[in-house]
């Protein structure tokens, strides 16, 4: 009896165990993600084609584009969107001249999944140039659809 009540704890905690240790590698993933693209996000330039830096902005996805390799020749536009709990981030490249961009992504790829952001806790989060030196207020916002994207000054990433 007292043998078949080990084994039953044994399983029970290792199964607790295992849960834990996934959490704590999801969330290490998750946080390593978002710190290198931060890192990212602060290198955004003008698009090839002349257009503003920030292509469209939401709640839940961000378009931009961003150089990552040095010497690199072209911009690509990168989209970071999250769809049904997962961050991806598609890429396309300008061609032609003048230069243009598809309107949709070439390559789409999985940067973290089981995020579980909603409405009251959105991935992006916009703000003007009137931002106090503390973390900005409700305020500031920037509320959606953005009439103008050169309003964004700053954008709060998850």
């Amino acid at each position: 009896m007292s043998m078949l009540a080990f084994t039953v704890l044994f399983s029970k905690s290792w199964q607790m165990n295992s849960y834990v240790f996934k959490t704590g590698q999801e969330s290490s993933m998750i946080s390593q993600t978002i710190n290198t693209m931060v890192k990212k996000l602060r290198k955004v330039q003008q698009a090839d084609d002349g257009e503003y830096p920030l292509k469209s902005a939401s709640d839940n996805d961000l378009v931009v584009f961003i150089t990552w390799i040095m010497m690199q020749l072209t911009k690509p536009k990168r989209s970071i969107i999250l769809s049904n709990s997962q961050l991806k981030m598609g890429i396309s490249y300008s061609s032609g001249n003048p230069a243009s961009y598809p309107s949709t992504d070439t390559t789409v790829t999985t940067l973290a999944s089981n995020i579980v952001n909603d409405a009251s806790n959105p991935v992006f989060t916009y703000y003007n140039n009137n931002i106090p030196e503390t973390l900005p207020t409700i305020r500031f916002r920037l509320r959606f659809p953005v009439q103008t994207l050169k309003m964004s000054r700053l954008v709060k990433f998850i």
